[in-house]
């Protein structure tokens, strides 16, 4: 129910922008005015416009709900220096705030040495998808890095060299690698 609830709350689309003509099998969907197509109004066939908002829903287990603004969990703790929100915010809430202040342990960016700051991510790639990136899944050896390399063509060179020697990543064949353009 609770995921129900979180899809509900970003909608792609409300009821009250759209009109279904019987006769025709076809969904008007009123949208904001776009600049580039001058229009604000779509003629879909039914299958179309459910193809189009099957797109919105999100895969099984996937985290749909973003909080920005204060809710954002970049702003936790922060409040203290936004005066602006001290004064709009309810009356016991300040000293609710800073009950939870004291008993949570400050945050100190030179706590926390550069090692650890640049294996940041591969501790959230393992906390996410389980898997450790500095550990290579044939033999198990500690891994580290070298490069980023983010033009593709220089990737499609490196895999086609290790394609060629026999020490390609898993998965990746030398057919995949002349039909990706």
């Amino acid at each position: 129910m609770e995921s129900i609830g979180q899809y509900l709350t970003r909608a792609p689309i409300s009821l009250a922008n759209l009109a279904y003509i019987k006769s025709k099998g076809n969904v008007i969907m009123h949208t904001k005015y776009n600049e580039y197509l001058k229009e604000n109004l779509k003629l879909l066939k039914a299958e179309e416009f459910i193809a189009s908002l099957v797109q919105h829903i999100p895969p099984a287990k996937l985290h749909y709900v973003r909080y920005y603004g204060l809710y954002s969990s970049r702003s936790r703790g922060k409040w203290k220096d936004m005066p602006y929100v001290l004064r709009l915010a309810p009356e016991g809430w300040n000293a609710k705030q800073l009950a939870n202040a004291e008993e949570n342990i400050a945050y100190d960016d030179n706590t926390v040495s550069s090692k650890a700051k640049r294996s940041a991510w591969a501790r959230l790639i393992k906390k996410v998808y389980e898997v450790d990136p500095f550990v290579c899944p044939k033999c198990q050896s500690d891994m580290r890095v070298m490069a980023v390399i983010t033009d593709k063509w220089q990737v499609k060179r490196i895999l086609r060299h290790l394609v060629k020697i026999g020490r390609a990543p898993p998965g990746v064949e030398f057919a995949d690698l002349e039909n990706a353009g």
